[in-house]
């Protein structure tokens, strides 16, 4: 049985941006390794055509984060400056949510739902989906720019036939 490797998120914060970093690269190599032996299992059980297919819909899910999934990256044909250019966009995105989250907070730490009547209230969640809205946008912008026209074609192929992701996300705290 595969257990996926865990990443303690919070403690990221108590590092420098070097450690950080250096935390964040050895996490992906272990997610990296973690996929490979998943995709083994998976080939023992699916056919072909449906390895294809789930793959496809694991690129659309992941939207422009997918450029960042090995074997994507593979077959995208990234350069070596294009990877670090991938790499320093998707740095700089979780900066800004760093600081944005930071904001939201007013400094505060813990926030979340019953956080008593100090230091401002509650946090404003309909304007943080609409700045979250903004810096994916951002995102997806600066990532394909990175890219060739080319490579662009490509991971929209990659991408398959469209799947309606909302159905795997559909018990999410849903409204009435």
């Amino acid at each position: 049985e595969l257990e996926r490797p865990q990443l303690d998120f919070r403690g990221l914060r108590e590092l420098d941006e070097d450690e950080r970093r250096e935390k964040m690269t050895e996490f992906r190599e272990t997610m990296t390794e973690f996929s490979k032996k998943q995709e083994e299992a998976i080939a023992d059980v699916l056919s072909e055509d449906q390895i294809k297919r789930v793959r496809e819909i694991e690129v659309q899910i992941a939207g422009v984060r997918a450029v960042q999934i090995p074997r994507v990256e593979e077959e995208l044909d990234l350069t070596k400056t294009q990877k670090e250019k991938v790499q320093e966009v998707f740095e700089d995105m979780q900066s800004e949510m760093r600081e944005m989250f930071g904001n939201f907070r007013g400094g505060q730490r813990g926030g979340g739902q019953g956080g008593g009547g100090q230091g401002g209230g509650r946090p404003n969640f309909e304007e943080m989906r609409e700045k979250m809205t903004e810096l994916n946008e951002g995102l997806e912008e600066k990532v394909m720019d990175v890219l060739s026209s080319k490579q662009r074609s490509k991971l929209k192929k990659l991408k398959g036939d469209e799947f309606d992701v909302e159905q795997l996300r559909g018990g999410r705290g849903g409204r009435g």
